[in-house]
């Protein structure tokens, strides 16, 4: 009989349940590396080949790019235990053979007896005997961690550590000023809200400062040390910016800011949009302490977006001393140490689309006023993630630039200088965070990946085509014999192809713009139509054969343009586009002319229906308004369907539309809308969260969408220089 508990150094293995623990709390580990973990636990010290691990996780009978995917999937079960392929202590590589289990494995002999530490609502211990603990921890571990450190040699080399590993996401790091405590934001194990929390760096124990039933963010440890400040969401939609005491206790709410947040309420912005793209940035003191700077953005966007404000601490009304441009918004704004530079993305585009941005630094007065011209560091800064000064002022650390990989990089703040990427923090490197000494860098080591799922009517919902990277924007033949779709499994985002049974993937793109996506296929299945991002961050639509070869360019600017779809009869095509300062549907013929407006009143994703009589829509990239109907004759829309639309996951057949929609917290619904009675009905249920687009069988019994994988750790750099 196979044991149900398998143990080794501090990690236990339970078979039955597919949970890792270490020291008693749950260890964040997906199915694929449980597998293999329990695969290797069940031979140790022997070689288990590739092929015997494929077998195990994916089946004989299943079709996957197996070797990428076992290669990433050993790679987390590394990250998750601590473990490396250099120097390892657990699993080793045989090289091109397989893998082997090389820690001791301890059979225990009768059930766990483990006490998990007490962390989340309803098990935390007295704020006060907690803390206490924490100062009598530092105290010993200061010396354990003196010890060790004097153990391995070169105690000046940059040495990086993951510092946690639970179930959810940990991310959104802030150290204190000596870097001997770390403010962060956990989901807790089901995911279902942010807090924020705080602890040792070489602790375990957490003591947790909020417990709103909104989403807290971005925490921010003040220059004494005394505070933390952060930004909450309420359950209304209301954005704020508090402060709490690090030992706990009431927070008090120093600004909140006009508007609402639109975005739909469940995990698609719980789990996704709040831990990777807030509408507001980590709020930034000033070097006495006195002040906070903050920016927001919002969709749609409200009065007084992008601006950069700075919010008295102690009472008073905030005031704007960065004003942007037209059809601009500022983000991150983060004050030097000194308190005499301001560095500040400055973006022209959409909040809800591509955007074209570049790194300043401006220079403040002593009251903190803009003085002189800003000075661009980065002349396309792209996609960041969060961005902290070094304690000199010569440079910044910046996440970023482009999916699917974020970096860190060390960025110059006193010229246009060529960023350095930091190559020991590998990838999906996100909001950074330098103690005041500079000797210890933390930052969130995030996971971003989406799976394609398939539900056939009268079937349970499974994984489809799987991978270990970020599958998303799936589109189906028109003959329902190949899909399409956006992928990171080659390292980059590219748009992929494969037969429905599995059979055949291939890249579509390859070595073409920064990132590839959106891809839609011709009414005759010999073309498909995607979007790319250039090196400049200019987004335009492209075509490209089936099978592959040599890109054309369908659209020149003005502005960005993506996410096209065909007219009916392939000859004219349909896109988003930014030119007229918001997002409306264009048209263009597919061999080339002028381009035509279509949409009026706002216009994200849309569909031409199957008599190329009416265009249907969404007007943001959330889909929060629904769906609505514009004649291509000419004539008023049309608002055909109220509830949300999730992200781009709707599809347009002769007799109506298929779309998913939000049923509860944790569930979704396929609905349609049947275009003769105007009626909807539920075809069936799918699991949250679900993103990143649908597609329809043409016998309208199989749909193909995406659901977005999530989470993150938080990860320590000692000596970091």
């Amino acid at each position: 009989m196979q044991r149900s508990i398998i143990r080794f150094a501090a990690f236990e293995v339970d078979r039955r349940s597919g949970e890792l623990h270490k020291h008693g709390l749950r260890i964040k580990l997906q199915d694929q590396p449980f597998k293999i973990l329990v695969a290797l636990l069940e031979r140790p010290g022997e070689m288990v080949s590739r092929e015997e691990l494929r077998e195990v996780v994916w089946g004989s009978d299943t079709f996957v790019d197996y070797q990428h995917g076992l290669n990433a999937a050993v790679n987390r079960l590394r990250d998750a235990l601590g473990d490396s392929a250099e120097s390892p202590r657990y699993i080793e590589t045989v090289a091109r053979r397989g893998y082997r289990f090389i820690g001791e494995v301890d059979v225990p002999a009768g059930p766990a007896q483990v006490t998990p530490l007490q962390t989340d609502a309803g098990r935390t211990p007295s704020r006060k005997l907690l803390w206490v603990g924490l100062v009598l921890a530092a105290a010993g571990l200061a010396g354990v961690g003196l010890w060790m450190m004097r153990g391995r040699g070169d105690a000046g080399a940059a040495r990086l550590s993951q510092i946690s590993a639970l179930i959810g996401s940990e991310t959104m790091p802030s150290l204190s000023p000596d870097g001997q405590q770390i403010a962060y934001v956990w989901n807790g194990e089901n995911e279902r809200n942010a807090d924020i929390y705080v602890r040792l760096t070489d602790s375990e124990t957490a003591l947790r400062l909020t417990n709103d039933p909104g989403p807290d963010l971005l925490p921010s440890w003040s220059p004494d040390g005394h505070q933390i400040a952060f930004v909450r969401i309420t359950t209304e939609g209301k954005t704020g910016v508090y402060v709490v005491s690090p030992l706990g206790g009431p927070e008090r709410k120093l600004l909140e800011l006009p508007g609402v947040d639109h975005r739909p309420a469940g995990p698609e912005t719980r789990i996704v949009g709040d831990l990777l793209y807030p509408m507001m940035h980590r709020p930034s003191w000033s070097a006495d302490g006195k002040f906070l700077a903050v920016s927001r953005y919002s969709e749609p966007p409200e009065p007084g977006d992008g601006a950069v404000l700075l919010i008295p601490v102690e009472g008073g009304a905030a005031r704007a001393i960065l004003v942007p441009p037209s059809k601009s918004w500022y983000k991150y704004p983060t004050i030097s140490p000194d308190g005499r530079r301001l560095a500040v993305t400055l973006c022209t585009g959409l909040t809800s689309g591509p955007a074209r941005c570049r790194l300043q630094v401006v220079s403040l007065s002593k009251d903190l006023a803009p003085e002189g011209k800003p000075l661009t560091v980065l002349a396309d800064s792209k996609s960041i993630r969060g961005l902290t000064w070094m304690p000199d002022g010569d440079s910044l650390i910046v996440s970023g630039f482009s999916l699917p990989r974020f970096y860190l990089w060390r960025v110059s703040a006193r010229e246009t200088a060529q960023p350095q990427r930091i190559e020991l923090a590998s990838h999906d490197a996100l909001w950074p965070s330098v103690s005041r000494d500079g000797g210890r860098l933390a930052y969130g080591r995030s996971i971003l990946q989406a799976d394609l799922w398939k539900w056939e009517t009268g079937r349970k919902p499974a994984p489809f085509l799987s991978s270990t990277a970020r599958d998303t924007f799936p589109q189906l033949s028109a003959d329902g014999l190949h899909i399409a779709f956006q992928s990171a499994r080659g390292g980059e985002m590219d748009v992929w192809a494969a037969r429905t049974d599995g059979t055949g993937l291939v890249q579509i793109t390859k070595n073409h713009g920064t990132s590839n996506g959106s891809p839609r296929w011709s009414p005759d299945g010999r073309w498909l139509l995607f979007d790319s991002s250039g090196k400049d961050g200019q987004l335009d639509v492209w075509v490209v054969e089936a099978g592959g070869g040599q890109p054309r360019q369908l659209t020149h600017g003005p502005g960005n343009s993506g996410i096209p779809s065909w007219s009916r009869d392939g000859k004219r095509m349909y896109f988003n586009s930014d030119r007229t300062g918001r997002p409306e549907i264009w048209r263009i013929p597919i061999e080339g002319g002028d381009a035509e407006q279509i949409t009026r009143k706002g216009g994200f994703v849309g569909l031409e229906s199957a008599d190329g009589q009416t265009l249907y829509y969404t007007k943001n990239d959330t889909g929060s308004d629904g769906m609505y109907a514009q004649p291509l004759a000419g004539g008023d829309e049309k608002h055909v369907v109220s509830r949300v639309v999730v992200r781009r996951c709707f599809a347009v057949v002769r007799e109506g539309i298929y779309y998913i929609t939000p049923r509860d917290p944790e569930w979704c619904e396929i609905r349609f809308y049947d275009f003769a009675s105007g009626q909807t009905r539920v075809i069936g249920d799918v699991e949250r969260p679900v993103a990143f687009g649908m597609s329809v069988s043409p016998d309208q019994r199989t749909f193909v969408y995406s659901r977005p994988v999530t989470g993150s750790d938080l990860m320590l750099i000692d000596h970091f220089r």
